[in-house]
């Protein structure tokens, strides 16, 4: 057989392998079969196995394998496969020609995965360059309205995240005129992701709405959240997901005008969420919580605080997902509290006042309760183990980047007095940490210290304020 023939033979088997790695991926975006998505990811491993290092087509098979990655990702949660797609990617971005039709579906598909790993790790690096990406994305697209859905879907969600991460009215008008541009062109082609297009302007419309309280806004993202749940297959596994937002568009409508009946319907589209959502989906547990136990905690620190992110993990979370038995399971709750008004905050004192607001009637049993400003949490999730642990395996709960100032607690002067015991101890190397806190709206909690002996420990104890408020103190030795 002719090297030409041969050649021939590679790039006809090459094309038809392509084809069918993109219709089972395509499948896979209408039904939601997790199969479909595997296949289509080894038969995209094959393609580039397969293809010339000089095809010129090489960059946009490239480019189909790390998207396909990317999805799997966002499913399941396996951060190699991220990884994996950001290398495929930069490949394919470095190697595609300036004039390849190609070239802005190829940039596009860049920014969604280092926008997935910002969201992932917040690093402003990443998502400076998947915003950079983006803009070049929107030069190349050229003016076919099926690559500029594309193009333009994958943009909105770096504009929408540009916004989330400041809120600057700017960035927020940025992100509301990319995302209604991409669900318009999406809606003439027939795109394939409109529900999530029609989600993501409904997003941005939910912070320009949270700035300048238009109803037209509230509104209109009520009527996209909707269109959004229509759109998924009763049977897909993010129809939970769109569920889910839905209900939460339905609150934020009933804080805006009082209608007790659209409050009735927000709980029965969140119950509805819960059972669509299947229990290995990372959003499960947050959303089953978000509904009861731990909404309502949630709404009494958001009272006190403005929260920009909200994070659980522990062993509720661990056993909810189906993870073996451990040998030291650690709380049944771990909560991540972020927000601003922390700043300044002694750590102590933010601690305690929402150790405060735990009800451990009501949530069954103790929590480790961490508190932080966004700069704080950014570097406590990659050194501090059980932050690192939610980070990577929790639940995001809530997150937003709207700000507003907090009202002083009521616990105020007592949580001073606390901290001011706590930092004396310190001072002199007898304080460790605060342990797991319960309690039913009381201040309470463990206290570890350092003591010399006995005598020593129960001097520490006579020197804590709790007794002056109606607590008591016990003492229990604890061998590390």
């Amino acid at each position: 057989m002719s090297d030409g023939l041969q050649y021939d033979l590679t790039m006809r088997r090459l094309a038809i392998l392509a084809d069918l790695g993109n219709a089972m991926f395509r499948r896979f975006q209408h039904g939601g079969d997790p199969a479909d998505l595997t296949g289509a990811i080894d038969i995209g491993r094959q393609v580039v196995a397969l293809c010339p290092l000089d095809e010129p087509d090489r960059a946009a098979y490239l480019s189909n394998l790390a998207a396909a990655l990317r999805v799997r990702y966002e499913r399941f949660g396996d951060i190699d496969d991220l990884m994996h797609a950001i290398e495929f990617m930069r490949t394919a971005a470095t190697t595609v020609a300036a004039d390849d039709r190609d070239r802005g579906a190829i940039l596009a598909n860049l920014t969604g995965v280092l926008l997935a790993r910002y969201r992932r790790g917040g690093s402003d690096a990443d998502l400076e360059a998947a915003v950079a990406a983006g803009r070049a994305a929107v030069a190349s697209m050229g003016s076919e309205p099926v690559r500029q859905a594309m193009v333009l879907s994958a943009v909105s969600g770096a504009s929408r995240a540009l916004a989330e991460r400041g809120g600057a009215p700017a960035a927020v008008a940025e992100a509301v005129a990319v995302s209604r541009q991409a669900l318009e062109i999406a809606t003439s082609t027939g795109h394939p992701e409109l529900p999530r297009l029609r989600a993501s302007l409904a997003a941005v419309l939910r912070l320009r709405y949270q700035q300048a309280g238009d109803p037209a806004d509230l509104a209109e993202m009520v009527t996209l959240s909707r269109r959004a749940v229509d759109g998924i297959p009763p049977k897909h596994p993010e129809r939970g997901l769109y569920l889910s937002n839905l209900s939460a568009a339905l609150h934020l409508s009933f804080e805006g005008t009082g209608d007790s009946a659209i409050l009735d319907e927000a709980i029965k589209v969140a119950r509805l969420a819960i059972d669509a959502i299947p229990s290995e989906h990372g959003e499960w547990m947050g959303a089953a919580l978000n509904l009861g136990e731990m909404q309502r905690y949630l709404n009494r620190v958001g009272d006190r605080w403005p929260l920009q992110v909200v994070m659980l993990g522990g062993a509720r979370v661990d056993d909810a997902r189906g993870a073996p038995p451990q040998r030291e399971r650690g709380p049944e709750y771990v909560v991540v509290l972020v927000s601003r008004a922390f700043e300044g905050m002694p750590w102590l004192e933010r601690v305690y006042q929402a150790a405060s607001l735990w009800d451990g009637m009501e949530m069954g049993d103790g929590a480790d309760v961490h508190c932080y400003t966004l700069d704080e949490f950014q570097r406590k999730r990659t050194n501090t183990p059980r932050v690192k642990a939610v980070a990577e395996r929790g639940v995001l709960l809530y997150e937003d980047s709207t700000y507003r100032p907090a009202p002083p607690g009521h616990d105020a002067e007592r949580v001073a007095v606390i901290a001011r015991w706590a930092d004396s101890l310190d001072a002199v190397g007898k304080f460790e940490r605060a342990g797991r806190v319960r309690g039913s709206g009381e201040l309470g909690g463990l206290l570890i210290v350092r003591a010399t002996d006995d005598a020593d420990a129960a001097r520490i104890a006579a020197s804590c304020p709790f007794p002056q408020w109606g607590g008591h103190v016990e003492i229990k030795r604890f061998d590390p």
